[in-house]
């Protein structure tokens, strides 16, 4: 891989730079904060809200900006510079349909709690209650176990919707979230929406036409950089536009057969191995 042409580096988190207890080690934050210092723009690339990356950095970490919300929200220097909401209505749709179904839900807004209807309470917990299901990683269960912890979640009346950047939709059987999804699939044609998957078990909805690579070009923008200055890191379905951007691209390897066949490289360690620092510290030292 040629470094001469990289002047950003993306990172995502869960499965590349968080390992299964949703941790970036403190020798991978601590190198990405000394290529920063040599130069380098630093960015996470996420899924996550800013709300859900609370304890996943073990030292301080002050990246150039971030990219969360699978490009619903982009930040640079901890100020936020790009924000995207879904409409009220489609909110409220999309709500419905998880709720004739019990399919657990979460509504993340560009900041703060995540949100639950309290008249949902009950069955919601069910779906933690009994436990991990085989096909659900370590990582997604643990989120969905410290949602469910007094003070994560907001449990609000039903039909609060502001700023709701994502919805996120969870069920421990794959196939219940492929029928899920082929059924949103038809609503998509009505009220235009994008959805990715990080894993089996999830669907995560957001506005059309955005995506870890809009926010990325956003960031391009700013600094008036190209694609092919970019070096980015992931693992799932989610990172498919980035990848399909980037001009060089890592896939963990843990990733996912589809993301290895869009990479520039494999990396040759997992998330679980700390394979962002050590693929960095390899490329730049």
């Amino acid at each position: 891989m040629s470094i001469e042409k990289v002047k950003v580096i993306f990172t995502d988190l869960d499965g590349t730079l968080l390992n299964s207890e949703n941790k970036a080690s403190e020798r991978s934050l601590n190198y990405l904060m000394e290529l920063k210092a040599r130069g380098y723009l630093i960015f996470v690339c996420t899924g996550r809200t800013i709300e859900e990356m609370k304890g996943a950095f073990s030292v301080p970490f002050e990246p150039t900006g971030m990219v969360t919300t699978n490009g619903m929200a982009v930040y640079l220097e901890g100020k936020l510079v790009e924000k995207n909401a879904l409409t009220a209505e489609l909110v409220t749709e999309l709500v419905e349909r998880a709720r004739e179904v019990e399919m657990y839900y979460e509504l993340n807004p560009i900041s703060g709690k995540r949100r639950i209807y309290q008249a949902d309470e009950q069955w919601i917990r069910q779906h933690i209650a009994g436990g991990q299901p085989a096909s659900v990683e370590d990582g997604e269960f643990l989120s969905r176990e410290n949602a469910m912890e007094a003070g994560v979640v907001d449990w609000i009346p039903v039909g609060t919707h502001e700023d709701i950047a994502k919805i996120y939709f969870y069920h421990g059987d794959p196939a219940e979230i492929i029928a899920f999804n082929k059924n949103l699939s038809a609503l998509a044609k009505v009220q235009p929406f994008a959805n990715f998957s990080s894993s089996a078990n999830n669907i995560e909805l957001i506005v059309e036409n955005i995506s870890k690579a809009s926010g990325i070009r956003y960031v391009l923008n700013h600094f008036k950089l190209k694609p092919e200055n970019i070096l980015v890191f992931g693992d799932s379905y989610n990172d498919v536009p980035m990848f399909e951007l980037a001009g060089q691209s890592v896939a963990m390897q843990n990733a996912v057969p589809e993301i290895k066949a869009l990479a520039t490289a494999i990396n040759p360690y997992t998330n679980e191995e700390d394979g962002v620092y050590r693929y960095l510290h390899e490329l730049f030292n």
